[in-house]
């Protein structure tokens, strides 16, 4: 809620929309991704893994706060959680529709644009049979249901690719709350492994916030 997850998590970094029929594509980043300062978001994980035929599942927990940090234009460091048995932060910038995403100065992912549906990004071809590289796509607002409540969420699609590694985000950003929803989908050297993210709850400065509240 951007292994993957300074990268899985550090995805997760993104927002939602409160009993609005409908988003904007076009809406300003920092509308779909609030980052006010003394917020906390906790989300409810499930993993799942598959690895010689044998599948393993476990839930858990994650808690991720904004630590606030503004520093220079549009830029701030603000996200920090512990996944993984490792406290992670990460620094998010917004310019205009954009959303850019780094951890300890390293891109997480291409910066990506709600304002553009199209596909961002290109994979380069190696060998006829393998190709790396990472596309994100924008897709049309939708209905979203977690235990937080119901959002209608503009969903953003990050495939990347590696040799022998696929790795597919889909992220749920609503308006004025912080991230709803991730899955992500992790395919290496024939295992796969499914990390779910779902919100269940969300204060912002001191402030429970959600459907009904």
């Amino acid at each position: 809620m951007l292994r993957l997850l300074t990268p899985t998590l550090s995805s997760v970094c993104l927002a939602l929309l409160i009993l609005s029929p409908s988003i904007s594509a076009a809406e300003d980043a920092q509308k779909l991704c609030p980052l006010p300062k003394g917020a906390v978001w906790t989300y409810k994980v499930e993993r799942m893994t598959v690895s010689s035929g044998i599948k393993v599942t476990r839930k858990d927990a994650v808690v991720m706060s904004s630590q606030g940090g503004f520093r220079g234009k549009g830029t701030y460091t603000v996200l920090k959680w512990r996944e993984f048995g490792k406290d992670h932060v990460i620094h998010v910038e917004f310019v205009g529709s954009k959303l850019k995403v780094n951890a300890s100065k390293k891109k997480i992912f291409d910066s990506f644009d709600f304002a553009n549906k199209k596909k961002l990004g290109s994979f380069k071809k190696l060998t006829a049979k393998i190709e790396t590289g990472q596309t994100i796509q924008v897709k049309k607002a939708e209905s979203i249901k977690t235990n937080a409540g119901q959002y209608t969420a503009i969903p953003v699609v990050i495939i990347t690719k590696d040799v022998g590694l696929t790795v597919e985000k889909t992220l749920w950003f609503a308006k004025g709350v912080g991230p709803i929803k991730m899955v992500e989908s992790i395919t290496k050297d024939g295992g796969l492994s499914v990390n779910t993210y779902e919100l269940e709850s969300f204060i912002k400065a001191g402030k429970a916030s959600g459907p009904g509240k």
